[in-house]
Order: C-alpha cells, then sequence, then structure tokens
C-alpha cells in the first residue's frame, strides 16, 4: 500500500516533512480504507491540510465520530479541530458532539497548556453545546495558569469571551498571572485580552492600570483595530485613564478610517463613554460611520452616543438617523420587554439631540423627531411597568430634554399613555424606596418641569386636577415628593443635582436639608448683568420715580429687574427651541420666520416664580438685544 512513498535519512535534502506523509498517506487511502484506520491515524489526517479531499474529509468526521470512546485528550482536539472546516449541515448531531465534549472532559488532564489554549479558541469557534466541557476546562486551565505564556492567556481568555461565559473564577486568575508579563505581550495579544474582560463584564481595575502604562508605550504598534478594543476596554466601565485617552486620542483621526463599519459603530460608543471629542476624530467618526446594518440594539447605543459627542447635528448623521428611524419604527408594535430596550436608548439619544441642538446649535427641531417619537411611544408600552429606578430617571429626563410641543402630555396625543405609564412606574419605585437621592431628585424635577398643572396655582392646573385622567399623575408626585423631602441630602453632589434641589426647595421648603446658598445658585446661573442694568434704566424712563430693583435671586433663578411685585426675567437664547410653528408657551421672534418655544426648566422657572408670588414677565435676551431704542420707548411691545 505505501510502496510509491520513499523516505530519505534525516539532514537529507529530500527529508519528507510530517505534513508531506500526511498528504501522500491521504491521497494514498481511498475512503473505503478509512473505517479500518485506528482513531490516532484519523486525528492526525484531520489535523493535517490537504490530506484529504472535501468528500473524504467528510468521512473521516463521520468514522472518528463513531469512534468517539476509543480518543484521547489529543484526538478529541483534533477531530473538534476538523469540525471547524465543516459548514452547519454537515456537522454530526447535538448527541454525537455531547458525546465527544464528555470524552474531551476525561482526557483533559493529558493535554499541554497549548493544546487547552487550543481547545477553547476551537470550541468558541464550533460553537457546539459543550458548557461542561467549558466548565472543566476552566478548572483545569486554573490549576495550570501560572505556567501559561501570553497567547495562551489571550486564546483562552478570548475563546471564553466569544461564548459569553463569565468565569468569575477563571478571569480573576489569568489577569494575576498576566500582571508579570504585560511586557510581552503583542500589541494584538494585549488589546485582545484585556478587551476580553470588558466583553464579559469584569472589570478588573488592577489589570486596566497596569496595563494603561503598557498600552501608552505600544502606542505606535497598535493598528486600528487594537485601538478600537483598547477603547472598549476601557469605556466598558467609564474608566478614564488620562495618558490612555490621550493617546488614544492621538491615534485614533489617523486610521480610524480602516476599521469596519460594525468596529466602527462600537468604537463610537466607547468614544461617548470616554469623553473622546477631538474634532479630527469628530470628523472622522462624522464622515465614516454607518447605521444601516446594525442590529438594534447597537443602533440604540450608537444613536445615544452621536449625541453625547454632539454629532446629531451633522448632516450625513441627521440623514442616515432620519432614514433608520422611519426603518425601523416603521409599524413596529408593542414588543416584548426583552427586545425592546434598545427603543429606550433611541428614546435618550433624541432628548440628548434636542438638549444638543438647543445648547449648541441654535436650537433647530429636526423634521423627524415627531413621528419618530410618535412610533416609538406605542412600542415602549410594554417596557415602562418593568423600568429600573436608573431607566425610569433616565427616560423622565429625555421627555424633560425634547421639545414641549412634541411631549406634551395630552389624551389626544401618542405621548399620554408614555406619560401615565412612568407616572404608575415612578409611584411603584417611590412607595419601595428603590430610587437613590440623586436619582429621586432628578425624577421629581423632571415631574415638576413637565407637569406643572400639578402644583401651579394658575387656573388652567386648578382645572387639570380636577380631570380623573390625572389621577395617576397627582399619585406620583405626591408619593415622589413626600418620599424625598424625608430623605437625607449628600455631602458630595454634582452641580446640576444642586440646581434641581435649589428649584425644588422653591416649591416645597428644605426641611432637614440643609440652606441652599446665594453662591451656590449665582455659580449655577446665567449672569446677564449688563442686560440687566440696561433693563433696569428703560424701566425708569417708562415708569419714572417708580423703585426698579435688581438682579436678585430666588433659589437659582436670576430675576433681572423688578418694579413692585413684577419680575422682569430675561431668557437666554439656548433656552428656546426654534420650530415651524408656534409651540405651547411660545413668543413669536419678529426678525425669523420660525416660531420659539421655551424649553420645559425655563417653563417650570417660570411657573416657580408665580408660585413665589411673583408676576413674571419673561422674554428673549435675543429679542431685546435686537430690538432697537425705539422699540424699547413707551409704548412698545417689548417691555410695557
Amino acid at each position: 500500500m505505501f510502496g510509491s512513498l520513499r523516505f530519505w535519512p534525516r539532514g537529507s535534502a529530500r527529508f519528507a516533512t510530517a505534513a508531506q506523509v500526511g498528504v501522500a498517506l491521504g491521497q494514498t487511502l481511498g475512503n473505503q480504507a478509512l473505517p479500518k484506520l485506528p482513531v490516532k491515524t484519523l486525528g492526525r489526517l484531520l489535523a493535517q491540510p490537504g490530506a484529504l479531499n472535501s468528500q473524504d474529509f467528510e468521512e473521516a468526521v463521520v468514522v472518528a465520530m463513531t469512534k468517539v470512546q476509543d480518543m484521547d485528550g489529543k484526538d478529541c482536539i483534533r477531530v473538534l479541530g476538523a469540525l471547524m472546516h465543516l459548514n452547519t449541515a454537515s456537522r454530526p448531531d447535538a448527541a454525537a458532539l455531547q458525546a465527544l465534549g464528555a470524552r474531551l472532559s476525561a482526557g483533559l488532564a493529558d493535554i499541554s497548556n497549548n493544546d487547552m489554549a487550543g481547545l477553547a479558541e476551537n470550541l468558541a469557534e464550533v460553537s457546539v453545546p459543550v458548557a461542561p466541557v467549558f466548565a472543566r476546562l476552566s478548572a483545569a486551565f486554573s490549576l495550570r495558569v501560572s505556567g501559561a505564556s501570553a497567547p495562551q492567556l489571550t486564546k483562552v481568555a478570548s475563546a471564553f469571551a466569544r461564548a459569553r461565559l463569565a468565569d468569575r473564577r477563571l478571569f480573576p486568575r489569568m489577569a494575576q498571572a498576566s500582571l508579570k508579563q504585560l511586557h510581552i505581550f503583542s500589541p494584538q495579544d494585549l488589546s485582545a485580552f484585556v478587551s476580553s474582560f470588558a466583553a464579559v463584564g469584569l472589570c478588573h481595575e488592577p489589570l486596566l492600570a497596569a496595563s494603561a502604562k503598557v498600552f501608552v508605550s505600544m502606542g505606535p504598534r497598535l493598528s486600528a483595530l487594537d485601538l478600537a478594543l483598547v477603547a472598549f476596554s476601557y469605556g466598558q466601565f467609564f474608566l478614564i485613564f488620562p495618558n490612555v485617552t490621550a493617546m488614544l486620542q492621538a491615534r485614533l483621526p489617523r486610521c480610524a478610517e480602516e476599521l469596519p463599519f460594525d468596529r466602527l459603530a462600537e468604537l463610537t460608543v466607547s468614544c461617548a463613554r470616554l469623553g473622546l471629542k477631538a474634532p479630527e476624530l469628530l470628523a472622522v467618526l462624522a464622515r465614516n460611520l454607518q447605521l444601516g446594518d446594525l442590529s438594534n440594539e447597537l443602533f440604540g447605543q450608537v444613536s445615544k452616543s452621536v449625541a453625547l459627542l454632539g454629532l446629531a447635528s451633522s448632516p450625513r448623521v441627521k440623514s442616515q438617523m432620519a432614514s433608520e428611524c422611519q426603518l425601523r419604527l416603521q409599524g413596529l408594535q408593542e414588543m416584548q420587554p426583552q427586545g425592546a430596550w434598545w427603543l429606550l436608548d433611541l428614546l435618550e439619544s433624541l432628548g440628548l439631540a434636542a438638549e444638543d441642538s438647543r445648547l449648541q446649535r441654535g436650537g433647530a427641531v429636526f423634521e423627524f423627531w415627531r413621528g419618530s417619537l410618535e412610533a416609538l411611544f406605542p412600542a415602549l408600552q410594554s417596557l415602562l411597568p418593568v423600568l429600573s429606578p436608573v431607566e425610569t430617571a433616565t427616560a423622565y429626563r429625555a421627555l424633560r430634554q425634547l421639545p414641549p410641543s412634541l411631549v406634551r402630555p395630552r389624551l389626544e396625543s401618542p405621548c399620554w399613555q408614555v406619560h401615565e405609564q412612568l407616572a404608575l412606574r415612578c409611584l411603584g419605585l417611590a412607595t419601595a424606596e428603590a430610587f437613590d437621592f440623586q436619582l429621586q431628585t432628578s425624577t421629581l424635577y423632571s415631574q415638576i418641569c413637565l407637569y406643572p398643572e400639578l402644583w401651579s396655582q394658575e387656573k388652567r392646573a386648578s382645572d387639570s386636577l380636577k380631570n380623573p385622567s390625572w389621577a395617576p399623575f397627582r399619585s406620583s408626585f405626591e408619593a415622589l415628593s413626600a418620599s424625598w423631602r424625608q430623605m437625607p441630602r449628600p455631602a458630595d453632589l454634582q452641580p446640576e443635582t444642586l440646581h434641581q434641589i435649589s428649584a425644588l426647595e422653591l416649591l416645597f421648603g428644605s426641611p432637614g436639608l440643609g440652606p441652599f446658598t446665594v453662591e451656590e445658585g449665582r455659580a449655577l446661573g446665567h449672569r446677564n448683568r449688563p442686560v440687566a442694568l440696561e433693563l433696569q434704566e428703560h424701566l425708569l424712563a417708562l415708569h419714572p420715580g417708580s423703585e426698579v430693583q435688581g438682579p436678585l435671586w430666588e433659589g437659582p433663578f436670576e430675576i433681572h429687574a423688578t418694579l413692585g411685585d413684577t419680575a422682569f426675567c430675561l431668557m437666554p437664547e439656548d433656552a428656546y427651541f426654534k420650530t415651524t410653528s408656534p409651540g405651547p408657551y411660545a413668543e413669536e421672534d419678529s426678525d425669523a420666520e420660525q416660531g420659539v418655544e421655551l424649553c420645559h426648566e425655563k417653563v417650570a422657572q417660570v411657573h416657580l416664580l408665580r408660585a413665589r408670588g411673583w408676576r413674571v414677565w419673561p422674554f428673549a435676551f435675543h429679542t431685546w438685544r435686537r430690538a432697537g431704542h425705539v422699540q424699547r420707548l413707551p409704548g412698545s411691545r417689548i417691555v410695557t
């Protein structure tokens, strides 16, 4: 049978390697001889590329799977590696694969560290139902991890990450073993190794801290994919190491265009979490980001990230967002909670985009927002009753950030049920004392901004309180406010939370919360002192001999001038949305064709000052500045 093979002495130029022998043997054998071969020979043939043609290869796999009980650990690894080269339809059934996995588990003690690493890689590649094998592999490799090399650690960590197995025993041991040899890792291995921890949600801070210095030293040698994995490793846990972020901001603009579209989308999420906003990097993302082929879950994350990065108003990104929202939300019915979480991300992204537009882009309201929200609200119904405290506060904040004309709670509007469901969920969480102080402050502040009818003393508010449909809102607001007033105030709070506390104290007082100083309020408010003095001079010209005062503070709100019990408040330009038609609380801008509507927070400011006894006269700072001297004279419509 083997007469055609010639073996040459070692050292000869014609020496035949084991690979050449394997190929020659495979070409000599016919498929009728395969069942007669011992399982070890079959395994070697299957492991040798080109030894068998495609038909014989499949036949050899079938034969090998009938001899599972005769295999040792090495044979099992070879056969499992062969399965990687078969399409799904040609692979053995689940029972045969489980038998192979059981035999492999029994033979793990016989294989080397390198074979274990290769086995883990093959298991993840084949994706066979072999969880018991992973469990035994984890136990076996944990005992040898101190002697594992950098490539072996990388292969095992990557395999467990691809299988979505967050092994809380194995991963910390691998991290500990890697710390003493981080400088030995190649750039590709180290980025893959560290990102494996992020992929399974395990934050090992000593590893990330030690790797930061190594990544910075490797900076010029890191490829675009390596950099994306580094950004993912730290962004997944919102861990900002200045030296790492500086390296990423310097390197990514030069090579981010090389990434595949899905990796670039993931990089966008990491950049938002790490606060990477270098103009060159943002320009690359705006030019190359593709939203079309992303999964719904990744699309939700990316849409939120582009808003955080200030890219939502980029013409190319805005066009893609409009088309993708229409496509993904078209005909979307009520979804099951497990498939609907991306909808909450999308709602948050629209809120962030609206706030960015108002604060940084002149307040333009994009046309696709209304249609997207009308399609989004019904689909959110199944998700709202199971929101966590963080998600509830996030949803309320998004509604607060959007233009009032798009999210006003009217019985005939598409968003009524969203407001009602959120109020009921908030009632349940407040009753169960599930909110911490910061989340409860944010949620209650959102409610006073969205629903002034619940606490304002104006006639419209009293009419709403008599309406039975507002009962869930009243119950939620009363439970939330009563609980909030009893909560102790933490010492270390963010400036935004301090502003919200001060606004709430105007309404409720501050029993047990401690004083909010004027200095704190001034630090948080807009200062328009020169224009305030201008306004006071104009009021004195209108009303000679009157006592005009100001500017003064009510909580965090600056009143620029007072005349008796009338308060004049200059609203900054970034307090307004510009719409094609005036919304609620709108004033007409005489210098523009668009309507101008106040944002929710400034509307709440007006109502809070009225609740304090002031007759409030709000007007736009930009309208005042554009008005000429004649328009400011007595009888003008700017101030009368």
